[in-house]
């Protein structure tokens, strides 16, 4: 028996005991999951019935990974989706990572460029008079996704300068990050300018992404309460922005 039809056995027995079922996607950063219903099964296949949100999130990614009571969790492919009653066909499941959809905050992306400038000269508890009286060398980048508790930086770093953010074994690179969030104002003619926003960090990953020296660069923060807010606002405003854009496109899909 292969192990995609070991699985859809084993969530078979699940369901006919009345086990949750759920499927969770991430969309720009946003966690979509919702309980499926079960409707059929096949040696290699389940259909389930779904949520509209999560319909539209399997038709674009394809794949989408499921939490079923008592198992590990599951990786499946999108066999297809049907639209006008909310159908999707799962096939050729897999094991996932142990802490697979776990994420612990929503971390968003943002929907527009968002500059962003950090440092790994932070010396000082004093934001204010380190910044006046040392100035530090800032690299400029773009903001990737946030959250109250981590920030995903693209950055341009030619080799002499990915050092800054590289710790040696049994040390850490601390930061400071500057970054302006945007805020929904009602329209850009009425928006007004946001406060920049200052944060420290500590390095958790460095990956190169491609050969023209751009890295994508993660960080863990810990932000005092104004710095909560102000991510937590942003967040709020994007999450809000998410459902509308997926709410447009499962409008789409229904018209196909």
């Amino acid at each position: 028996m292969s192990i995609s039809s070991e699985i859809v056995q084993n969530i078979q027995q699940v369901a006919r005991r009345g086990g949750k079922i759920e499927l969770i996607n991430d969309y720009l950063g946003l966690q979509i999951s919702y309980e499926a219903v079960l409707l059929g099964f096949g040696v290699d296949t389940i259909v389930f019935q779904v949520h509209e949100y999560q319909l539209v999130c399997m038709e674009i990614s394809r794949r989408v990974i499921l939490k079923v009571d008592s198992l590990f969790p599951a990786i499946a492919s999108v066999a297809s989706t049907h639209s006008m009653s909310n159908r999707a066909v799962l096939t050729n499941f897999s094991y996932a990572p142990a802490l697979a959809g776990n994420r612990a905050a929503v971390r968003v992306r943002p929907k527009e460029d968002v500059p962003i400038r950090l440092t790994s000269v932070v010396q000082t508890t004093d934001l204010g008079s380190n910044l006046r009286h040392n100035p530090p060398l800032w690299h400029r980048g773009q903001l990737a996704d946030i959250s109250t508790g981590g920030i995903g930086v693209i950055a341009d770093l030619w080799m002499n300068r990915v050092r800054d953010f590289t710790a040696s074994r049994g040390s850490q690179v601390n930061v400071l990050l500057a970054v302006t969030l945007p805020a929904d104002n009602g329209g850009a003619a009425n928006r007004l300018p946001n406060k920049e926003l200052f944060l420290r960090g500590i390095v958790s990953n460095i990956i190169l992404l491609d050969a023209a020296s751009r890295y994508r660069i993660g960080i863990k923060t810990s932000p005092d309460e104004s710095g909560t807010k102000a991510i937590s606002r942003y967040s709020a405003l994007r999450q809000a922005q998410i459902i509308r854009e997926i709410k447009a496109l499962y409008a789409i899909l229904l018209r196909k």
